[in-house]
């Protein structure tokens, strides 16, 4: 990509974002050092207005989940991730009820908590508008979801992990994951809890790039869990660097049998890139009870904190086409395997791949726009989108 296609697009982004309404970045600290605008998040983010900014210092110690529908930004700050701890009984972070055209981010945060919440540890819910995180942690071991995506229209999770039971739940709705980790918890039997898989996908569309999913592992009796189970879905699913993506739990020293295969399910089809690896126990089969196809696919990989790569995984002889732009939520086109999370009407289009461009920078992007990179490739007659790849400024 020439260095001056990079420095008109990115004029064209900071004019974008000048002509945006005045945002305000609010400070956050438990610690109320200087420069401190509110002591926790609740009260921050009652004050604040969509497309606001709330700015966590992650040293301050933990801050308090909030229920939310407002297009916010929270992000924990250059020292490392804001910790969020949920109480026993308690609501954990929640965002509900976010309107079309209005965008939530949740940027280098844990949610973490040793009680029982009431509920998942963090909950998208009912939400019309765009919900993107990144960089976000979340643990939960007593039985309950750590991230659960419920009628969401358009949600995107990058560089993520999630260890709950399952990690990562969606259901009735449209995502998007890249480069994540979802890990099901183990069996109890003093619990009486049967070990989880690592994602769980149900009447969902979800694409899924450079993505793990582990199953939970045996303990006892309870057998283990298959690293995702699909019911009513379609994904698809690619990986590049010979890792392994679905993953059933191990039996170790229980005394559980049976076949577990890597992804369970029902009425669902799942296009798999020849490069991912499925990991069965005991004798299964791969996949059981959905459709799988094996599909070359291109996929989408954002490395490092300012520069993004682009790993592509498909045959030399295809044809493709990188699609840089504002996001909206994804449009559908007949034809075309996957779906565009770009505005079609304000889209640069450029021949080839990118990889390793450092032009690209996140920290040159204005704070308030956010732009999504998508591949669009041909290969042996199939169209195929990647998923998008969410560039966000850092502070």
């Amino acid at each position: 990509m020439p260095r001056s296609a990079v420095r008109s697009f990115f004029g064209a982004a900071t004019l974008f974002a000048a002509s945006l309404c005045a945002q305000t970045t609010y400070v956050v600290d438990r610690l109320n050092r200087p420069g401190t605008d509110f002591l926790d998040v609740p009260a921050a983010a009652a004050a604040a207005a969509d497309g606001d900014t709330l700015l966590l210092r992650s040293d301050a110690g933990v801050y308090t989940p909030v229920t939310t529908g407002k297009g916010l930004r929270i992000v924990g700050d250059a020292v490392g991730p804001a910790i969020f701890s949920v109480a026993a009984g308690a609501p954990g972070f929640v965002v509900s009820g976010l309107p079309a055209g209005r965008d939530f981010v949740l940027r280098n945060c844990m949610v973490l908590g040793t009680g029982v919440a009431a509920g998942p540890r963090l909950r998208l819910e009912n939400c019309l508008g765009r919900v993107h995180l990144q960089q976000v942690e979340v643990a939960v071991y007593t039985g309950a979801v750590a991230i659960d995506v419920f009628a969401c229209q358009a949600v995107t999770l990058r560089q993520c992990e999630a260890t709950g039971t399952p990690g990562l739940r969606v259901q009735n709705a449209t995502a998007s994951v890249m480069d994540t980790r979802c890990y099901g918890t183990a069996a109890s039997t003093l619990a009486a809890l049967p070990a989880a898989p690592g994602l769980w996908l149900q009447n969902a569309s979800a694409q899924l790039a450079n993505v793990q999913a582990f199953g939970g592992l045996a303990s006892g009796p309870l057998p283990p869990a298959p690293g995702a189970f699909v019911a009513g879905a379609v994904v698809a699913a690619t990986g590049v660097g010979g890792l392994p993506r679905f993953v059933a739990g191990a039996y170790g020293t229980s005394s559980a049998t049976g076949p577990v295969p890597a992804v369970d399910g029902q009425n669902s089809l799942l296009e798999l890139d020849p490069e991912v690896q499925l990991v069965p126990r005991g004798g299964a089969a791969a996949v059981v009870g959905a459709t799988p196809v094996s599909v070359a696919q291109a996929a989408l990989s954002v490395t490092g904190s300012s520069v993004f790569s682009v790993a592509f995984a498909a045959s030399p002889t295809a044809a493709q086409v990188t699609l840089i732009g504002f996001p909206r939520d994804p449009l559908f086109f007949p034809g075309i395997s996957g779906r565009l999370w770009i505005d079609d009407a304000a889209m640069l289009v450029l021949p080839g791949v990118l990889g390793g461009f450092g032009g690209f920078a996140e920290s040159q992007l204005p704070p308030a726009v956010t732009l999504v990179l998508q591949v669009l490739s041909l290969d042996t007659g199939s169209v195929q989108l990647t998923a998008p790849a969410v560039l966000t400024p850092r502070f």
